[in-house]
């Protein structure tokens, strides 16, 4: 039986964390250290003993060595099977500050431990604001008024959707250092008008969620353990139809490695969209799925796990993770009721879907998109996802109350 005493001992015992402090306390004490002078290592030990950021820095370690990331995980420990919740009460979810910005799971002598690297989490906030970026954009390219015809922008309207990426690939060189830890890029953050900085909270915070979800499900589904055929069991009556649907779909064979990255992946969401008997929501379908794409995302990108490469490696590629995604989104959705405005799950995964492309044109080729110009580069992107977008739509069930002026009327955008 795992013990969360000896889970979070374990922790911070490897990192010579203190068992009476945040990991702020220990964040801001490590940048202190490695200060480039006197006046800056003043500032950080002043921010570290503020009266005000006591709550925080003196917080003592419970299921995680941070306060919000404590509440994530009790938050997603309520909607585990009830034969998974006593394992994930026990498991502890910790921040490290050095290495590769990802997050892994582990377990030692009975001890179960999820490691969240700082960097990765520093740098949500930055794909959030691209993923904003995206849909502003593609806002902009689509806005109608009443009777009439898409409206043309000034040039002045568009530029900040290639700007945020060019951005990214200049950070993610430093990012991709696992020696120190940068900060995320002010540039991407800042807010234009339009933008809502609550939007995108919701987003950083979908994208740590997944994270979180994604290794704890390491542990549940026994990956880095032996034995739970019951948890096991439990999870394959949501991860067989996915991988069943995909196979269909895509034909090809997964190497075992990946496959356990897969039905973590799936699992995280499922657990989020509430798929383990609870009444999930619309809502919580979109957070599991905005959370999935933007952290895998970043991942890919930063760590250079975009397209297929060696099938020896021990994470799918992107393109992979995504097909595998998408397979679930259809086993879980197609017969879901569009709502009273026309959204659906399989819409939202077709716009993420268009988000991961640009981000995959903007990085691998990134001469073409600036030759083009971001107008058209949107252009061709919304056209094409209207298209695949009616392919789908007519299999998509009507709500029993629908009538036919409830629909918002779908056209390409003009130009194309």
């Amino acid at each position: 039986m795992w013990r969360l005493k000896n889970s979070r001992g374990t922790f911070l015992d490897v990192y010579g964390f203190r068992h009476d402090r945040s990991f702020w306390w220990h964040c801001a004490s490590l940048l202190a250290e490695s200060a480039p002078d006197a006046d800056a290592q003043a500032e950080m030990l002043a921010w570290r003993d503020a009266p005000k950021n006591r709550p925080a820095v003196e917080w003592e370690p419970t299921n995680s060595n941070c306060p919000a990331i404590s509440a994530l995980v009790d938050r997603l420990v309520v909607l585990l099977p009830a034969e998974w919740r006593g394992l994930g009460r026990n498991i502890f979810v910790g921040i490290t500050p050095l290495g590769e910005a990802n997050a892994v799971a582990w377990n030692h002598d009975r001890r179960g431990i999820v490691e969240l690297n700082l960097q990765y989490l520093w740098v949500l906030d930055e794909y959030g604001a691209a993923f904003d970026e995206f849909r502003y954009a593609v806002a902009l390219r689509i806005t109608r008024e009443a009777e009439a015809p898409i409206q043309r922008h000034s040039d002045a309207d568009y530029g900040a959707l290639l700007s945020s990426w060019r951005h990214l690939q200049d950070a993610a060189e430093l990012w991709r250092d696992t020696s120190v830890v940068h900060p995320g890029d002010q540039r991407l953050t800042r807010l234009a008008p339009g933008r809502l900085p609550e939007e995108r909270d919701r987003l950083r915070s979908s994208a740590e969620t997944f994270i979180v979800g994604h290794e704890l499900a390491h542990h549940v589904l026994a990956h880095t353990s032996r034995g739970a055929h019951q948890r096991r069991r439990e999870a394959e009556k949501i991860l067989d139809g996915v991988r069943t649907r995909r196979h269909s779909r895509e034909g090809d064979e997964i190497p075992g490695r990946w496959q356990q990255e897969l039905d973590a992946d799936v699992t995280s969401m499922a657990i989020i969209a509430r798929r383990f008997g609870h009444d999930g929501s619309v809502g919580d379908a979109y957070a599991a799925l905005f959370g999935a794409v933007i952290a895998l995302v970043a991942a890919a990108h930063i760590n250079v796990g975009w397209a297929a490469g060696d099938r020896s490696s021990t994470h799918p590629p992107l393109s992979v993770r995504l097909s595998n995604l998408g397979a679930a989104v259809e086993e879980w959705y197609s017969d879901t009721p569009r709502g009273p405005h026309g959204d659906h799950p399989l819409d939202l995964w077709q716009q993420l879907e268009l988000f991961t492309e640009m981000a995959r044109l903007c990085i691998e080729e990134p001469q073409w998109v600036e030759s083009i110009g971001e107008e058209d580069f949107i252009t061709r992107l919304t056209a094409a996802h209207v298209l695949r977008w009616e392919s789908l739509e007519a299999q998509i069930p009507l709500p029993e109350d629908f009538t036919a002026q409830q629909l918002p009327e779908r056209r390409p955008p003009r130009d194309t």
